[in-house]
């Protein structure tokens, strides 16, 4: 391992200062923001958040796919030391935006990919924290970001490494992907399925949430949370948290009870949170029971938008309208598709973890790569 400058591995080109009075509601150039990069080290894209722009500018700052960049002001707490590679989207072309660099490695010095993982580890994050300026919003320079001191293989290891952790994020991303995809085909099947039983045209019964599970809630509070536990935490955050203990062992929907109002489902060992609802229904019903919960708590949404509403109560999970087709095959479709889903987030979490047990191995080579 040597030890270097950044300064000596990479070079930063500034972002280009578009015209507001240019920013149109659809063109081909899409502007690539702070917002772009994630506390997850990823990019993230929006096509209706993205903001497009409708005049000339100097075509240096188009990017490419698989080009890295990282952020210059920290939008949000920790995003320094995040960086992200330009995917490729049908019809846009990415252009880089004012306060993000685009991260250039020297040739025959630095392999881009190694470098994405460099600059997340733990000491060049500390160092960019360390340098950076400012009250409201802190930034930091690529001046700031050459003086970071790091230690790295040589060329051929650093490849190496970049290609096997680059391998595993391109396999959970993948999996995503067909989780999306999955859930638009689960989305059609249900509303194709209630469109018909709107209409009459599907037998079947309609009933509640109720008739088909108990609403129970968790009992522990948010500091039942445990980094490293081995169990599910659900809480009325986004995040799945972990922790130490479990309560409940079967397929279950999560409603947040306040917060956003998310809709989960998981199958497995779990805890949840005191205002986190949990239905049980009959394996049968289960994949039928999300969906009628989902899409209620999005119209319950919806229909508030704009009044202050603080949480959902027992009564309303329990008067979700459910529709029972008498056609079994729709049940097991939608049972189908959500393990399978299931089984792709489970594979991702593994994947994550052993990502997370590598880097800082391969990063302070107490592990190598084998040829």
């Amino acid at each position: 391992m040597n030890r270097v400058k950044l300064g000596e591995l990479l070079r930063i080109k500034h972002g280009y200062a578009f015209k507001s009075e240019n920013y149109v509601e659809k063109s081909k150039y899409a502007l690539v923001t702070l917002a772009n990069i994630s506390n997850s080290n990823d990019f993230q894209y929006d096509k209706d958040k993205t903001t497009y722009y409708g005049a000339d500018f100097p075509d240096e700052f188009k990017l490419s796919t698989d080009d890295l960049i990282m952020p210059l002001t920290e939008q949000v707490i920790g995003l320094f030391g995040n960086s992200a590679f330009v995917p490729c989207v049908e019809d846009v072309q990415f252009v880089l935006n004012q306060r993000v660099g685009k991260v250039i490695p020297i040739e025959e010095k630095a392999d881009k990919y190694y470098l994405h993982y460099l600059l997340a580890t733990d000491s060049v994050r500390e160092q960019l924290e360390h340098r950076a300026s400012g009250t409201r919003q802190r930034n930091i320079s690529p001046n700031d970001v050459y003086d970071v001191t790091v230690f790295v293989p040589d060329l051929h290891t650093q490849k190496a490494i970049g290609k096997t952790l680059y391998d595993l994020e391109m396999k959970i991303n993948c999996n995503k992907l067909i989780n999306d995809n999955l859930q638009q085909q689960l989305c059609i099947i249900y509303e194709n399925m209630m469109c018909k039983a709107q209409y009459g045209n599907i037998e079947g019964t309609f009933t509640v949430a109720s008739k088909l599970t108990d609403v129970v809630t968790g009992k522990e509070d948010a500091n039942f949370a445990s980094p490293n536990g081995k169990y599910k935490f659900f809480t009325c955050s986004n995040d799945t948290l972990n922790c130490d203990e479990y309560v409940f062992d079967s397929s279950a929907i999560l409603i947040a009870g306040n917060g956003d109002f998310n809709v989960k489902h998981y199958s497995g060992k779990f805890n949840a949170y005191q205002r986190t609802y949990v239905l049980i229904p009959d394996h049968q019903y289960y994949g039928l029971l999300y969906f009628a919960s989902l899409y209620q708590i999005n119209s319950f949404k919806s229909a508030s938008s704009g009044s202050i509403v603080k949480f959902i109560t027992k009564g309303d999970i329990e008067n979700i309208p459910v529709f029972i087709p008498n056609d079994e095959h729709i049940l097991n479709e939608l049972n189908r598709l959500l393990a399978l889903q299931e089984k792709n987030q489970a594979e991702n979490e593994e994947l994550s973890s052993l990502r997370d047990w590598l880097l800082p191995m391969l990063m302070n080579g107490q592990a190598s790569i084998s040829d």
